[in-house]
């Protein structure tokens, strides 16, 4: 009889999925930005009633994205120490993010604002949207006189997710700068702790309103790390998925959604990822998942500005056919390299993909 698989078989080992699995959670937030970015009355998203308005395929794909980080950044801290965890998430964050901001900022904004060049440039908000360069601190959405007859106001609203990482980032180093993720006993106790807060935001209607936006992502940030905390625990099971995508399929517009839905979701994707045959799009193609999800959204306004009539599926169109190459430039040009740095920074430490 075959012996069950777990996790922690695949401790050490590239041979994933994750990176194939980003590419398409990235893409699942282009396809539902388009029906909201592009409206048309009577064209509806297409997977809205398997949902049920429980929530929506750009919300699952962020909360996978914050699944799966949680999962591997545990797993950097606790493998490569502090030093080398610190600049791992601030080379594969901050310099593609700094160059899509600067872009935004001095060559997007200056082709559509509705302002002359002057007035653009001379205008204190124009500025401000560089604080999101800095990757932690309140997104700015605006720029003055981008985009203010599109459908939705905002140059890049995916950008609200990365200050939320960051801090993910920063409570998963101070965990384990404490020890809480070298102690399985500690690190469960702390992880329950976080879950049940934001478990919680579903039943106190006070608490909702502060996490209402974030409180999904976060719990499956938390569920990743827990995952890591457990990898031997965890089972790698066909049967046991099939039965958890019953379950969350059974669990769309009920009550009793929020509770199940984090964890599902995260075990379906963990299953895809390791038990699926091994795509390697790293080596094939490289991790253009990041590039996608912060280019696109600006694409997609700059789509429905230029294109008022489109329809949501040309948007889509569109965007993911200039969106992929500009991402592609992204990770060879800019994330590439800036990870190849830390081979430079720390001695004998390997590159790294997230």
């Amino acid at each position: 009889m075959r012996e069950r698989q777990v996790l922690s078989d695949y401790q050490g080992s590239r041979r994933n999925n994750f990176t194939a699995i980003r590419f398409v959670l990235a893409w699942m937030v282009i396809f539902a930005h388009s029906f909201v970015l592009q409206p048309v009355a009577g064209i509806n998203m297409p997977l809205g009633f398997l949902l049920q308005n429980s929530t929506t395929t750009g919300q699952m794909a962020v909360d996978g994205f914050f699944a799966i980080s949680g999962f591997l950044v545990a797993g950097s801290l606790v493998n490569r120490g502090l030093i080398d965890y610190a600049l791992s998430r601030a080379l594969r964050l901050l310099p593609a993010l700094i160059v899509c901001v600067f872009l935004t900022v001095f060559v997007l904004g200056p082709l559509v604002t509705s302002l002359t060049l002057a007035e653009y440039f001379s205008n204190m908000e124009t500025y401000r949207y560089l604080k999101n360069a800095l990757g932690f601190s309140s997104t700015v959405f605006t720029l003055p006189g981008v985009f203010e007859t599109n459908a939705i106001v905002g140059v890049n609203g995916s950008l609200w997710s990365i200050p939320y990482e960051v801090r993910c980032y920063m409570a998963v180093g101070a965990a384990g700068l404490l020890g809480f993720l070298r102690s399985k006993m500690r690190g469960n106790l702390l992880a329950t702790v976080v879950i049940f807060v934001f478990l919680m935001s579903y039943v106190d209607p006070e608490l909702f309103d502060i996490l209402q936006h974030v409180s999904s992502a976060l719990l499956c940030f938390a569920i990743g790390v827990l995952l890591y905390i457990n990898q031997d625990h965890i089972v790698l099971d066909g049967r046991l998925a099939l039965a958890t995508l019953i379950v969350l399929y059974l669990s769309f517009g009920e009550s009793w959604f929020p509770f199940i839905y984090p964890l599902a979701w995260t075990y379906v994707l963990f299953y895809l990822a390791f038990q699926t045959p091994f795509l390697n799009i790293d080596e094939k193609i490289g991790d253009c998942s990041y590039g996608i999800y912060i280019y696109a959204f600006p694409m997609q306004q700059l789509i429905a500005y230029l294109m008022p009539s489109g329809t949501p599926y040309t948007n889509m169109v569109i965007t993911t056919a200039v969106v992929i190459p500009l991402a592609l430039l992204s990770w060879k040009l800019v994330e590439k390299p800036a990870l190849n740095m830390k081979k430079k920074l720390v001695a004998g430490a390997p590159a790294t993909t997230r």
